[in-house]
């Protein structure tokens, strides 16, 4: 039945260069690409709307706080082929918009090709050799309605500013070698706590992957690429009126401080991979950024030059029936004149969709999305058109058994909403009655992504096996005892001259109650258990010393105080932090704290 859904047009790979591996007990050469990074600014200068957090009031122009909006793109090329990567600050973004096809991915792909072919700097290039994703940042202006209606002028400025970076990247080449890591990011995601979306005792997809490129004469970074497998919605921009780029900016600028070039940060997974901090202003979101640009230091200490320059691209159309009748109503509610969208967005709580629903894109129920996947050496990078759940990628990975290397890139070429194998739908939506449901277009869609991806991989020249998800680990009774997780850091440490390192520390609690996030902010049946604990946050910091403190909770009720500072030695310490509910559950999480000299 998937085969069929799957549409015919595909583009195969055009890989160059594989050549013979090194000699016995040689250093291998790195690989010599062209690499160029660009970035432009999209702090709009007409009033948005904030997405990701319940209706949004208007903002206008001139409310973006902390890092500018901007859209950021990364260029490679192997002298015969040429790729490229790019990052826009937006909750979401549509291949092609019900006003033309003036505005869009789509459309930017195109136009970028064009000009870039125009300019003659580097190979031909299409639109299939060309991925654009949104960062998700719930702080960040919505391309997609839901929220609030979507302003044609800011179409038409982000849509331009994406054409213009890759250009740019394009015209910015220079000689480069690559680099490529990754690292366990499992401590950025809720894993334990009830909240919005969240999945208490389920294991998500931990892949936090880095590609980084430099100069080859001088070994300066060109462009430093994090996929990061968690919400940036830890900023609600609805709540304070004002838009922000929320981790990724934050980010952005630590690496760009530390490393120089250009620093982009997309999402990794994201379906399920909620933060342990979310809904929030901005006075919590700096732990949780210095704790992922932790985690890209990490993943640039243990990666690897690539040895081999070949690049490859494979694109595909897929089809599948929506099924979400609620879904398909709100795309067709954005024809209806502005005054009865109001009464829409009133009467629902959700404001019309405004992504195309003409061919290819939407013909009766069938909707269709882009699917595409590039090779760079023995690296796979797969686009995914919205939120795909940890079960998507890790079953890609598994299947295409001969890359080193899956990344995913969540909001990547469309927004279809959330997707995962048909068979999560039944299992966790009697237990997590949460968005990831309402807003999933058709049960059948993570499916077909997994097995076009798994084609695309295969057309890439990768070794691959029949893709079969299965669940991960998960623990359902988590559901209903208390959770705590701690955030902050940094955990991997450097000690300062007097040989001790200043870690920041915040524990973030629940009470053993049903995901607080679901869609009535409460158990589905019964009454909420009281929110407070016995008493504080008891820390044992691994080093001989203890301690006491409060923590942040979900709903609000936080303990004071919460954020605070222990002084670590030296040394590596396993850290354990204790909480009692009121009903005498006890909730603990255990972490690594580990300072070099």
């Amino acid at each position: 039945m998937l085969v069929s859904a799957l549409a015919v047009v595909a583009w195969p790979s055009v890989a160059h260069g594989a050549g013979a591996g090194p000699a016995p007990g040689a250093v291998p050469t790195p690989a010599r690409f062209e690499v160029g990074a660009a970035s432009v600014g999209i702090d709009p200068t007409v009033t948005t709307y904030a997405g990701g957090f319940g209706a949004s009031p208007p903002i206008a122009a001139g409310h973006v706080v902390g890092a500018p909006l901007s859209v950021r793109a990364l260029y490679v090329s192997n002298g015969s082929r040429a790729v490229e990567l790019e990052a826009v600050d937006s909750q979401g973004e549509f291949a092609a918009y019900q006003e033309g096809a003036a505005y869009g991915i789509t459309v930017a792909r195109q136009g970028a090709a064009r000009a870039i072919d125009a300019d003659r700097v580097g190979p031909a290039m299409s639109a299939a050799d060309i991925i654009i994703q949104a960062t998700h940042g719930h702080a960040e202006p919505t391309l997609q309605g839901l929220w609030g209606p979507v302003p044609v002028a800011y179409l038409a400025q982000v849509t331009e500013a994406e054409q213009a970076a890759l250009v740019q990247a394009a015209r910015a080449a220079r000689p480069a070698h690559i680099e490529v890591g990754s690292a366990d990011a499992t401590a950025l995601d809720d894993v334990n706590l009830a909240q919005y979306d969240a999945y208490p005792g389920w294991a998500g997809d931990p892949l936090l992957a880095v590609v980084r490129a430099v100069d080859a004469g001088t070994g300066a970074t060109i462009a430093t690429y994090a996929t990061v497998p968690a919400h940036p919605d830890i900023v609600c921009g609805a709540c304070m009126d004002a838009l922000d780029a929320d981790y990724p900016g934050v980010v952005r600028s630590t690496l760009e401080a530390q490393f120089g070039g250009v620093a982009m940060v997309g999402p990794g997974t994201l379906g399920r991979e909620e933060t342990p901090v979310q809904a929030t202003d901005t006075h919590y979101m700096p732990l949780l950024a210095e704790q992922a640009a932790d985690l890209v230091d990490v993943a640039v200490r243990g990666g690897h030059f690539l040895t081999s320059d070949v690049i490859g691209a494979s694109q595909r159309f897929v089809r599948f029936p929506g099924t979400n009748a609620a879904l398909l109503a709100l795309v067709e509610a954005n024809h209806l004149p502005d005054a009865q969208k109001q009464q829409v967005l009133q009467a629902s709580g959700q404001y019309p969709i405004d992504r195309a629903d003409t061919a290819p894109y939407q013909v009766g129920n069938m909707v269709g999305t882009w699917l595409t996947a590039f090779r760079l050496g023995n690296v796979a990078v797969v686009s995914e058109p919205g939120e795909g759940f940890p079960e998507v990628r890790e079953t890609i990975a598994d299947a295409a058994w001969g890359a080193d290397l899956v990344i995913g890139l969540s909001e990547a070429q469309d927004d279809i909403g959330y997707f995962y194998p048909a068979w999560e739908s039944a299992l966790a939506a009697a237990v997590y009655p949460s968005d990831g449901f309402t807003n999933s277009v058709a049960p059948e869609a993570g499916d077909v992504v997994i097995k076009g991806q798994v084609a695309d991989l295969q057309a890439l020249g990768f070794a691959t096996t029949v893709a079969a998800a299965t669940p991960l680990p998960f623990t359902v009774t988590q559901s209903v005892a208390p959770g705590l997780q701690v955030v902050g850091g940094p955990f991997d440490a450097v000690a300062g001259p007097g040989g001790r390192a200043a870690v920041q520390l915040l524990a973030v609690y629940s009470p053993p109650d049903l995901p607080e996030g679901t869609l009535n902010y409460g158990p589905p049946n019964g009454v909420a258990l009281e929110q407070a604990t016995l008493g504080p946050v008891q820390w044992d910091f691994g080093d001989g010393t203890t301690g006491t403190s409060g923590y942040h909770e979900f709903s609000g009720s936080d303990l004071l105080p919460t954020i605070f500072v222990h002084d670590f030695v030296i040394g590596v310490h396993t850290v354990r932090a204790t909480v009692t509910s009121v009903t005498g559950q006890r909730a603990s999480w255990t972490f690594t704290v580990t300072v070099r000299p």
